[in-house]
């Protein structure tokens, strides 16, 4: 198709372990690449001369989905239409592997076409078991969490690890779908332990 022009991301610092999660988040990219018109992928990468993380994407004109229900909350057949999206956006990624871990409005960027891609893959995971995996991390966002994943605390879920899988992407686009239709937030509290 058409393509209008380039977004570059430039991670504004030479920090070593950011500069690890963006390549690791470039590398989701890569695995993603063009295999699905739901999902962004990179275009290209690398280090910059000065040792900076630079990363170049397909430009959005459209925006993000939060910005489209912040104007009005989605009807019925465009809310169809973006939920199928996100589903099929979140299934080729779950066919290969990878968690995206923090499925939400603002993550879901909008071409010139009006189709829906997911972003962000700075908390993407490849695992090797998408049923259920022992994620010893919970990172995201707590309003999308699922309740196995609230009502854990921070302590317990670090240390013991917060058995998820697939299911986590999958309610946090229940509760994206939610948030389209209503314009208001399913849950509104910040943090774990004010979730459970």
């Amino acid at each position: 198709g058409k393509r209008m022009g380039l977004a570059m991301k430039l991670v504004e610092t030479t920090d070593e372990d950011v500069i690890r999660d963006s390549e690791a988040e470039f590398q989701v990219m890569e695995k993603l690449n063009g295999v699905s018109r739901f999902l962004m992928y990179g275009r290209g990468g690398g280090r910059t001369l000065d040792g900076r993380f630079v990363l170049f994407m397909d430009y959005m004109p459209g925006g993000t989905l939060l910005r489209r229900i912040k104007q009005a909350p989605l009807d019925e057949p465009s809310a169809r239409f973006y939920a199928a999206a996100m589903v099929l956006g979140l299934e080729t990624m779950h066919d290969k592997r990878i968690l995206h871990r923090d499925m939400k409005p603002e993550n879901v960027l909008i071409d010139y076409r009006g189709y829906p891609k997911l972003a962000d893959f700075g908390y993407a995971k490849s695992v090797n078991v998408i049923e259920g995996e022992d994620v010893h991390t919970v990172v995201g966002t707590a309003q999308y969490w699922p309740p196995e994943v609230a009502s854990l605390s921070e302590q317990d879920a670090n240390q013991n690890g917060a058995r998820y899988g697939k299911g986590l992407d999958l309610w946090a686009l229940g509760v994206t779908l939610f948030n389209c239709i209503t314009g208001k937030r399913a849950f509104m509290s910040e943090g774990m332990d004010s979730l459970s």
